[in-house]
């Protein structure tokens, strides 16, 4: 290699790197920084085993970090104000992501095209990034807040700061903090929120969470449902543990299954209701605890009515 300037690459094992990786030719004349040498004494090619008997040619990096910036001094684009994550206050340009892969266009007209976002880890094919500090890997999904992450799976979309959403199908984390593990078209959409799979789940409230099922819906702060399908839990830290179109309305009350079938010709299913303060319904058909504190154990429209009451198909509490 020609020599040129201040700095003459002598070892040949250096030059054929720099050469490898530049593109350029044995006879090309090449003006390289100062530091050079310091930066390819770092680098190496290494034949590495492909599990089928081969080898793939690779480039070795060791003994230092890697750091990509976009060149606007914060990871926000603030350096005035590196921990904001408001949208008035925060700035990308497009740059200083790591791509892995072609990325290419999303083929759903419902995907989202946008990708001027800056210091996010893209993995995949078809991935949307607008915001920084996210990573978005698997197919056509999209991450537009700060901080959000997307690590697997299609059509999902993250869009609350700090939310994430881990695989599946067409799931949507926009509360912030909030969190899908799995399963299709599930949503969360406040504060720390979170659904572990099913289908078709919500979870609302502040801290809710959806196990798993179909259609269920957590709107009660810290409220919760394990299971089963069309069930909700709308009064705070109330809780349905299964069953079919039960309803949790009570603060801290709870339904542990049991409901109603679905029947087109009669109008919509009742189901269980547990509607009074810390009261249960333990399963049965159509059952409803009005009373704060009473209990349903069982049986088809079995109600109680006054605080701490108990019914059990055909049995009340004594004295009554």
């Amino acid at each position: 290699m020609k020599a040129h300037g201040p700095l003459s690459i002598a070892a040949a094992t250096t030059s054929s790197l720099a050469l490898a990786i530049t593109g350029y030719s044995a006879t090309t004349s090449v003006q390289l920084p100062s530091n050079s040498l310091e930066i390819l004494r770092h680098m190496s090619i290494v034949y590495l085993p492909d599990g089928e008997g081969g080898t793939a040619k690779t480039i070795r990096i060791q003994g230092v970090n890697v750091q990509i910036v976009n060149g606007l001094q914060a990871t926000n684009g603030n350096p005035q104000d590196p921990s904001s994550i408001e949208v008035g206050s925060t700035r990308v340009n497009a740059v200083g992501n790591l791509i892995v892969g072609y990325n290419e266009e999303a083929t759903s007209p419902l995907s989202i095209h946008l990708r001027a976002g800056s210091h996010n880890v893209v993995v995949g094919s078809g991935s949307s990034y607008s915001s920084f500090g996210g990573i978005v890997a698997g197919g056509q999904n999209s991450v537009s807040a700060p901080y959000c992450s997307i690590t697997g799976g299609i059509s999902g979309h993250a869009s609350g700061p700090f939310s994430s959403v881990n695989g599946g199908n067409g799931n949507h984390a926009s509360g912030m903090f909030s969190a899908i593990a799995g399963g299709a078209n599930n949503s969360v959409e406040d504060y720390h929120s979170a659904i572990s799979g099913g289908m078709f789940n919500r979870a609302t409230g502040v801290g809710a969470w959806v196990g798993g099922g179909l259609e269920n819906l957590a709107s009660g702060g810290s409220s919760a449902i394990s299971g089963g399908s069309r069930n909700s839990a709308e009064g705070a830290g109330s809780s349905v543990s299964g069953g079919t179109f039960n309803c949790a309305a009570g603060d801290t009350s709870s339904i542990l299954g049991g409901g109603s079938d679905e029947d087109p010709l009669f109008g919509s299913p009742v189901g269980n209701k547990a509607v009074g303060h810390l009261s249960v319904v333990c399963g049965g058909k159509d059952c409803t605890a009005l009373g704060a504190l009473s209990t349903v154990g069982g049986g088809r429209e079995t109600t109680t009515e006054d605080p701490y009451d108990w019914a059990a198909g055909g049995l009340v509490e004594a004295g009554l």
